[in-house]
């Protein structure tokens, strides 16, 4: 399937995002359980545009814009550190790879969520 990204979503260059989604999504059919590495998957799709996807969090069926994905990945955030502002609700192991992913694509962190020294599985 080719996905067409919204503009604005996504400030990586398209191939590494492409790559490290990928790769998640193959990690994650081979590791099933890990709720990083679930958030890391949602959060590419909805950031990607795909038709299918929801908000990695909170799981509407609303499309990303830049102005959301950055709103998401503060609460994801503050939800993973346990910051106030943080969602209780939400399991803290998919609001790490949420929040990796959102603040990397959006430029906010240099390191993509699959690279070595990404949050510990707990």
């Amino acid at each position: 399937m080719q996905l067409r990204v919204p503009p604005g979503n996504v400030r990586v260059p398209l191939p590494h995002f492409q790559a490290v989604w990928t790769q998640a999504e193959q990690l994650f059919r081979d590791e099933p359980t890990s709720r990083y590495l679930g958030g890391v998957c949602a959060a590419c799709r909805w950031a990607a545009g795909h038709p299918q996807a929801l908000t990695p969090l909170y799981r509407q069926p609303v499309p990303a814009t830049a102005e959301l994905v950055l709103r998401e990945d503060m609460v994801a955030t503050m939800t993973y550190l346990g910051s106030p502002g943080g969602d209780p609700s939400i399991d803290r192991d998919w609001a790490a790879g949420v929040a990796m992913t959102l603040g990397w694509i959006r430029g906010a962190l240099q390191r993509d969520p699959l690279s070595p020294g990404r949050p510990p599985k707990r």
